[in-house]
């Protein structure tokens, strides 16, 4: 596939392939150049939420090891019910 570069060096990715790659408005790519190629990667940084069996999953890497989704979402819950 061809694509042209514009006169601010920008190149379009098709939207065949970014809905392949699910690549969205804000989404980081990463550059590799080598002497003669450059390859663009969605970056491995990136996660979204996607429905499992009917439940949003986060697809990204956590980053906050000693986060407990689970325990932070029950404390929410004890304080809303609490009124506070």
């Amino acid at each position: 596939m061809i694509v042209q570069i514009d006169k601010f060096g920008r190149v379009l990715l098709p939207l065949k392939i970014r809905r392949k790659l699910g690549i969205e408005p804000g989404s980081k790519l990463v550059i590799e150049v080598s002497e003669d190629e450059i390859t663009l990667t969605p970056s491995a940084a990136e996660g979204k939420l996607v429905r499992e069996r009917g439940v949003l999953v986060w697809t990204g890497p956590v980053w906050d090891e000693d986060f407990d989704p689970i325990k932070a979402d029950r404390e929410q819950r004890d304080v809303k019910n609490r009124g506070q």
